[in-house]
């Protein structure tokens, strides 16, 4: 790719397709929020507004792939366990599809701190910015005593969350406003670390300026005004993203 393929003076027109329809715009390929690409025009304004006022992202809380070294394949291993009978300190282990089962601590390669701890468990991959009907993160909490094969991603492992922080996180990660921001650096069912670097991080205590016991739909419109968002960029949002 050519070093200097930003042309601001004669900006390339830039075309998206989308379930609602066809949307074009003239203008530089580069972006001050960005290093990558923002596939459409509508997004930027949004991704400005939520990097004026973030510091940190979720990008700085996911695991590496394979966040306990336990590959996909694991599930099939004769030393992953249907039941914890006859072991001496089982954990449980979750594969992909949510298959659970035990293995032996020892047998624990990586990150074995993370065992005891209370994290968010995500799925490696999801549809969220691809073609796929299905836009769903389905986050879950991980319990101490519980790890996951290379199927899945931890965040927030390292940070000595609580039970109810960790409800509150998988509420975030499943509104509209942080699944919109996820798919952002997505172009394909890929859900790595950097697929997040636009998802800012809340406070997820109970003194937070988000009230996490409201509903999906209330928790969206609390994150709406936090950032300023237009009702053309909210209107924008909720045609991307379905609700869960």
């Amino acid at each position: 790719m050519d070093a200097k393929y930003d042309n601001i003076k004669t900006a390339p027109t830039i075309i998206s397709h989308t379930e609602t329809g066809v949307y074009a715009s003239q203008r530089s390929l580069a972006q001050n929020t960005s290093d990558i690409f923002i596939r459409d025009g509508r997004s930027i304004s949004i991704i400005t507004k939520v990097t004026e006022q973030s510091s940190e992202y979720i990008q700085s809380f996911v695991s590496p792939l394979r966040p306990f070294g336990l590959r996909g394949y694991f599930v099939s291993d004769p030393n992953f366990h249907e039941t914890s009978d006859g072991l001496t300190t089982p954990v449980v282990c979750i594969g992909k599809g949510l298959k659970k089962g035990y293995v032996e601590r020892n047998l624990v390669p990586l990150h074995t701190n993370w065992i005891d701890r209370f994290k968010v468990i995500i799925p490696r991959a999801n549809n969220i910015g691809t073609e796929a009907n299905d836009d769903n993160l389905n986050a879950f909490v991980g319990k101490p005593n519980e790890i996951c094969t290379e199927s899945y991603l931890c965040i927030f492992a390292d940070s000595n969350v609580s039970y109810d922080e960790c409800v509150n996180i998988c509420l975030y990660l499943k509104s509209r406003f942080a699944r919109f921001m996820h798919c952002q650096a997505k172009s394909s069912q890929d859900a790595t670390a950097k697929t997040f670097r636009f998802v800012p991080t809340q406070d997820f205590s109970k003194e937070s300026d988000i009230d996490w016991s409201l509903s999906s739909v209330q928790i969206d419109k609390q994150l709406y005004v936090k950032y300023n968002l237009t009702d053309e960029e909210i209107s924008f949002i909720e045609s991307m993203i379905k609700p869960m």
